[in-house]
């Protein structure tokens, strides 16, 4: 097998699939080539973080699905945030903002999830 040059940050999802690939191409008797390589690693990264069944859009940028994820909030989303930003862990404003997002992009949900209207500007 040859050795390639990957970047020294590469993850153990992305190690294990160019590995696994670098394998078969040899019982193949192929080669990879370092760009092949990449976009293995980078594709073992995506389904690493986002899942195995991730979705992209038209960009080809991964699709938040999980909780808390746009469409996808919960009560318990908006009082850990609050939590959090008490805490020190969120910039200050960012429950208000996420809250004001809501509202914008789909004021029944966030009337069902009983979140504050937020302040008009000038009131």
């Amino acid at each position: 097998m040859t050795e390639t040059t990957m970047t020294p940050f590469c993850s153990a999802p992305a190690s294990q699939a160019i590995e696994k690939a670098q394998l078969a191409a040899f019982d193949a008797g192929k080669t990879l080539s370092d760009a092949e390589l990449r976009a293995i690693g980078e594709e073992a990264d995506r389904k690493a973080t986002f899942g195995w069944n991730y979705q992209v859009d038209k960009h080809n940028n991964p699709i938040q699905q999980g909780v808390g994820s746009p469409g996808h909030e919960t009560a318990n989303h908006f009082a850990a945030l609050k939590k959090r930003e008490s805490m020190g862990q969120e910039r200050p404003g960012t429950h208000d903002r996420l809250v004001g997002d809501l509202w914008k992009r789909d004021p029944a949900r966030a009337k069902a999830l009983n979140l504050p209207a937020p302040a008009r500007a000038g009131s």
